[in-house]
């Protein structure tokens, strides 16, 4: 969970209710904050679920650069059946990956996700046809 005492603050705690991104990179030399959330949302809602993602912690990225900190948030999102949001290579930029990796990890997590949804479906329909 994010302090602020993490940011050099006295304050005990941030007024924003979200405080626990999935992953926290803070830069102390920059002063750089990166927080980054993950989800793999049903494809149709990929859009929805991004700006939901963004949105949530928009507030808490305002305390922090009240803080002296400059913060980004990086979103995300391959959907369950392998859809990727435009954003994702981007993203993944945004972290040091170089383009060419982060196109690769792109298709990996995508091709990952298809598979998971694979065995999901099957186990589940197996399970439909034993009742």
């Amino acid at each position: 969970m994010l302090t602020p005492t993490l940011f050099g603050s006295e304050l005990q705690a941030f007024d924003h209710l979200h405080k626990r991104p999935d992953i926290t990179m803070i830069d102390e030399e920059t002063k750089q904050v990166t927080l980054i959330e993950v989800a793999v949302p049903y494809d149709v809602f990929i859009k929805q679920c991004f700006q939901n993602k963004f949105d949530k912690y928009f507030p808490l990225s305002l305390e922090i650069n009240a803080l002296g900190y400059r913060t980004e948030i990086v979103v995300l999102l391959i959907g369950s059946m392998g859809s990727v949001h435009y954003q994702f290579v981007s993203g993944l930029t945004k972290l040091n990956i170089n383009k060419r990796e982060a196109t690769f990890l792109t298709k990996y997590c995508s091709i990952s996700a298809i598979f998971g949804s694979v065995k999901v479906w099957k186990q589940r329909c197996k399970g439909s046809i034993n009742e």
